[in-house]
């Protein structure tokens, strides 16, 4: 997946990123100590969250997108009141902690 990410396109970054959230909603230790080793990687996700990740291009995913949306906020604030201490730098940097 790390090389797919590294050379993605518009399309595939939007399939990535939804994935990386998805896993970051399953997985968020493993995920914040992969963003935490790759802060390039985490930083241009973080792009992708501001706006494409989240776009309805279709017409027909609001409703999943919003659901993961708000699983990711949740996950998030979650881990970073109760998850390890020493990746809480990683949530705040999603405005979420």
């Amino acid at each position: 997946m790390w090389e797919i990410w590294k050379a993605r396109d518009g399309a595939i970054g939007g399939e990535i990123s939804t994935t990386m959230a998805k896993l970051t909603i399953a997985k968020p230790g493993l995920m914040l100590s992969i963003f935490e080793e790759n802060p390039h990687m985490f930083r241009d996700w973080l792009d992708e969250l501001q706006s494409p990740m989240f776009t309805d291009f279709s017409g027909h995913e609001l409703d999943d997108l919003n659901i993961l949306r708000t699983d990711l906020i949740e996950v998030m604030t979650d881990y970073s009141e109760n998850g390890d201490p020493s990746s809480l730098s990683m949530p705040k940097k999603l405005n979420v902690g």
